[in-house]
């Protein structure tokens, strides 16, 4: 298959290369480009694609050759792109992308919805909320795939902007022009320590108290921890004044630190069910602050979404996700 009329932007010498050499591209070279750029490796590319590694060099040679344009800089063992590559390896994504929504829209058609459901999730409802979510959607549509990439909130929103993610799932709002934001469901962050913590026995704390004890903390970005500090701020105590002995890159992390009296922490209500009813944690009160905050669905505000991403996004909307939670993995009634 071949593609025309196709320009870049951004370099003026090398979008009148392109605007000279892209009136037929290969729709499979440029798919081959593609894997290659994000793995920035020919045999991993290859491996991904079911293809010898000189297969997949001589479509990149001959794509090369095609543009008049050096792609690749080949030196040392990781592949870069070069600038005419940055620039190629963005059009390539979104036709790309474009090409899994026409086969999925026909798909629908034909009476089945089938594709891969690429998601992102900030720790959070990446971790426990979109898993029982998923396994749900899954029921109704038993011939999908799903990949779920599970980050920090800033990074889901980086990936949504450039192209990566068509929708993904956050715990914390942060105003971005290019991304739509819509709340889906509501949690609480709340004081965590071990069981044989001195607080374990006390029904609340005072919140001046957090400033004289050892504190772990999720790293920058989480969307946890800026609605921590966010919190902490509108009720007068300085994030800065935090004895923080430990950040970890996980929630999961965060719980065993506490667990094995590294610190307390602020932790999402949500992620200690498990360890709540055990009683191996113990959630405390801090007087007078409560930290309240939404899940948000996220997508890109101008860019198209796939019929599979469309449908996932209504599921959600239709239904209360407390209730599939409550539920396990059997269904739950739609929303009134």
């Amino acid at each position: 298959m071949y593609i025309g009329g196709f320009a870049g932007k951004g370099n003026k010498k090398v979008d009148s290369a392109m605007d000279g050499h892209l009136r037929d591209l290969d729709l499979r070279q440029l798919e081959i480009f593609y894997y290659v750029a994000k793995c920035r490796s020919f045999s991993r590319a290859a491996d991904l694609l079911l293809l010898t590694q000189p297969t997949v060099s001589g479509h990149i040679k001959a794509l090369e050759d095609r543009l008049a344009l050096v792609l690749f800089d080949r030196r040392g063992r990781e592949v870069r792109l070069t600038r005419a590559g940055e620039v190629l390896y963005g059009y390539a994504r979104r036709l790309l992308a474009t090409k899994a929504a026409a086969l999925q829209a026909l798909q629908e058609l034909q009476g089945g919805l089938r594709g891969e459901l690429v998601l992102g999730g900030s720790s959070i409802p990446g971790q426990y909320l979109l898993p029982r979510l998923l396994g749900v959607f899954r029921q109704h549509y038993p011939d999908i795939t799903v990949t779920l990439t599970i980050t920090d909130t800033a990074n889901v929103l980086e990936r949504i902007v450039h192209g990566e993610l068509e929708v993904g799932m956050v715990g914390a709002h942060l105003p971005h022009p290019q991304v739509v934001y819509w709340p889906v469901v509501d949690d609480e962050l709340v004081l965590v320590v071990a069981r044989h913590h001195p607080w374990a026995a006390q029904r609340r704390v005072p919140l001046a108290a957090l400033a004289h004890q050892p504190f772990l903390q999720r790293e920058r970005g989480s969307g946890s921890r800026l609605v921590v500090e966010q919190t902490l701020r509108q009720h007068g105590f300085d994030p800065a004044a935090l004895r923080v002995v430990a950040e970890m890159g996980s929630t999961e992390a965060i719980k065993q630190g506490v667990k094995a009296g590294l610190g307390v922490a602020i932790v999402s209500r949500l992620a200690l069910a498990d360890e709540l009813q055990a009683g191996t944690l113990q959630a405390v009160e801090l007087a007078g602050v409560r930290m309240q905050r939404h899940f948000f669905l996220v997508r890109h505000r101008g860019r198209p979404l796939s019929p599979l991403s469309q449908t996932f996004i209504r599921f959600v909307e239709e239904r209360e996700p407390w209730a599939l939670l409550a539920a396990g993995q059997e269904e739950a009634p739609p929303r009134a």
